[in-house]
Formats: C-alpha cells, structure tokens, sequence
C-alpha cells in the first residue's frame, strides 16, 4: 500500500509552502519543457505536433511562496504549451495536439487541483485534451500510453513527469515499461536520497523496496556505512546510475542533485531518454541553472569514475557553473584522445559517434566537446577530417559526420599522456 503523502504535499485548508528545492525543480521543467518544444517546432515543413505530457504526482497543483500563490508542474506544462503555441505554432502554422495528464491520487489534493486547472488561464483554450485523473498513477499510465497507441502512425513523442515525495512511489518496471511501448518518450523523476539513506538501516521494508534495483548485500551495505560522510552521495550516484538505467532500459540518461540548502535535503533529479538530442538538451539546461544543480565527480568523460577507495570527502562537487563547462572542454584534450587509444576510433570515427559513445558519462554539451575536440586540434593530439576525409578548415563549428582520428605521429599523444 502507499504510504500517504507528507504533510507539506497536502492541499487542506492553506495552500503548502513550496520548498527550496521544489523551486528550482519547477524552474528546471519549465525550462527543459520550453527548450525541448523550441526544438521541436525548429524542423522544417512541420505542420503538426503530437505530444502527450503526464504529470503523475501533480499535488493540488498550486503552492505558496513567499506570500505569492505560485503554480505546480501541471500548471507549468499547460503554461508552456499556450506560451509555445503562440510563439512558434502560431507563427509557423503548425497545428498543436497536445494531451496532458495531471494525476493525483489523494482526493483532497485531487480536489484543489481540479478546481486550480479548470480555472486556469489554459484550461478552455488549450489544443488538445486535459486528462484529470483522481487515481494512482500507474492506472493512468496505462491509460495514456494505450491512448497513444491507438494512434496511427505515431513515435509516441511523451515527456512523463513522475514527482514522487520520497523513494518507493515509483515502481521501476512502470518506467521500464513506458520505454519498452513507445518509441520517443522521456521520464523525468524525482527520488530522495535523504529519505532513502535515513530509513535504510532502520525500516524493515527497506530491501523490498530496493529490490528492483538489484543492489547486493556488499553494496547496500556500503551504502549504510557511508552515511556520515559525503560517500552516502557517490554511492548514490554510483548505483542509482548503475541499476536503474540497466533496469529501465533507456538509451540515454543524466542523474544529478537538486540544490536545496537551507533545507538540506538531497534530491536526484533523473531524466531518461532515447534520443542523444534530448540528452543533450537537458545537460544544457543543468548548464543554465549554475549552482543550483550538482554531483559528486569530476569534468570530462567518465564523470563518475572516481576511485571507490580514495578519500571522497575531498572530491570536488561539480555545478555546472561557466568555469565547469570550461573545464568540461579543456578536458576533451586529453579525453578524446585516450577514448580513440583505449576504446577504439583511434583510425578514425565520426564526431557523432564518439560522442554517442561517452555521452552518458560525460559533463560536456555537443557544443562544449566541439570545442574540446579543436582544443585538442590545436594542441596537435587529435586531426580533424571532413566526411570525404579532406582537412576540416580551422573553424570551431563543426559537424556530427565529421572524423576524429590519433595525429600518425602517436608519440606526440604518448609524451602528452604521461
């Protein structure tokens, strides 16, 4: 049975105070929503979007901040939808379908977030159908991708928002499932690791609620020991990246920490995709939220690879300020390099490829592991061909089809490496 929500997730009488980290996450999915819509519109001879947005847990929908009645993700997405159709539908004609979900299972919030969508600004004017849906929310997800399904000739283009408030809301095999039906979806969700690390060695429900992770005992109890230090967070970031991601299934993926200082708590925000582009896009965000946003590693390529048994209370926390995704490219001069050597490509791969292939791992945007790459040019460790293998101009935009190879002079790299 699910355990009912918090006391600051129930809308009874005042509206709850959203929390520092409830901001910032709000501030995020506007964004990614408002970029992830500019890229879609941005495609020529588009004359229609399909689009469905679920937000599972959507609360009443509203909160209070500072004296202000501020909206909640289901507002947020109806929001940018309107805004986005004006903007680019409009103005493109591009005719918008759009169906959007808001969920909530507890009936009072249910309640007060019926009441807050059907009196918004969106409600009667937006393109498409708002589904609201007083259940749990995998009855919901069943109904909405077998809606999708029905569609003729449809990739199922969906971004399924899951706002949990704590850890075991979310059934992984549900996520799972989400990718193994639809050929273009995105699950953004939530999980506490506060809460996760708190409750682990004192309630007994604990292992079956992780089970689906598939964390062995040695793991697990690494994880209990590391809680008086920073390794709680490296743990985290190591298994939630490891079990996860192999269970759901989803090509692409990013697992960072929301910032919520006074508050202290430690929120994952972790997104899945299959598509590099959207990968991307979300890194790019990350990037526009300097210090709000974080995890424990380093710049480059295998950003999580730190060694197990250093001392993690000294490793740096990364959070993706300009000076990060500097170093992210100045990275990529060693990086791409010992990539071709150690994994292959050191004849020649193509930039998109090599990306592709550390993307997952790595701090950098296409754009920043661009401009590594003609770092690295420059430094006369790496070549640069075009498609048909002449010389790439000395240009710093360059192109997916593009060839990176090892220079044929390899000790140049080797006296570099050492």
């Amino acid at each position: 049975m699910t355990n009912p929500p918090p006391t600051n997730f129930l809308w009874e009488g005042e509206l709850p105070e959203r929390m520092i980290h409830s901001s910032i996450k709000h501030d995020l999915i506007r964004q990614y929503i408002r970029d992830y819509i500019a890229i879609l519109t941005n495609v020529p001879k588009r004359s229609k979007l399909r689009l469905t947005l679920f937000d599972g847990f959507a609360g009443g929908g509203v909160f209070s901040e500072n004296g202000l009645i501020v909206p909640g993700t289901s507002l947020i997405l109806g929001e940018e939808i309107m805004r986005a159709k004006a903007e680019f539908g409009d103005a493109r004609n591009i005719e918008f379908d759009i169906d959007l979900w808001a969920v909530e299972r507890n009936k009072t919030n249910y309640e007060q977030l019926k009441h807050t969508v059907e009196n918004s600004e969106f409600y009667n004017n937006f393109p498409g159908r708002v589904h609201l849906r007083n259940c749990s929310y995998e009855e919901a997800l069943r109904e909405s991708i077998e809606r999708m399904l029905k569609v003729r000739n449809t990739t199922g283009r969906s971004i399924f928002l899951l706002d949990q408030t704590g850890f075991g809301q979310v059934d992984f095999d549900h996520v799972k499932s989400i990718f193994e039906q639809l050929k273009s979806p995105e699950v953004i969700m939530t999980m506490s690791v506060s809460w996760l690390v708190d409750i682990a060695g004192n309630n007994p429900t604990f292992l079956k609620k992780v089970a689906s992770l598939g964390i062995d005992k040695n793991e697990l109890r690494e994880l209990l020991e590391s809680k008086r230090s920073q390794a709680s967070r490296y743990g985290g970031q190591k298994w939630v990246r490891k079990y996860i991601t192999q269970h759901i299934g989803a090509a692409y993926n990013t697992c960072f920490f929301l910032k919520s200082r006074p508050s202290n708590k430690d929120i994952w925000l972790l997104h899945f995709a299959n598509n590099w582009r959207a990968r991307d896009a979300m890194m790019e965000v990350h990037y526009k939220f300097a210090n709000k946003t974080h995890f424990y590693g380093k710049a480059g390529f295998e950003m999580l690879g730190f060694d197990v048994n250093s001392n993690v209370d000294q490793v740096e926390m990364f959070n993706f300020t300009k000076t990060d995704g500097e170093n992210s490219s100045i990275a990529m001069l060693e990086d791409i390099p010992r990539s071709l050597i150690d994994r292959g490509g050191a004849n020649g791969i193509s930039l998109g490829d090599l990306f592709d292939r550390e993307l997952n791992d790595a701090t950098t945007t296409l754009r920043q592991f661009e401009l590594g790459a003609v770092l690295a040019r420059g430094n006369k460790v790496l070549e640069i061909l075009t498609a048909d293998g002449r010389t790439r101009p000395h240009a710093k935009w360059l192109r997916r089809d593009d060839v990176l190879r090892i220079p044929d002079q390899k000790s140049l790299w080797t006296n570099f490496a050492r």
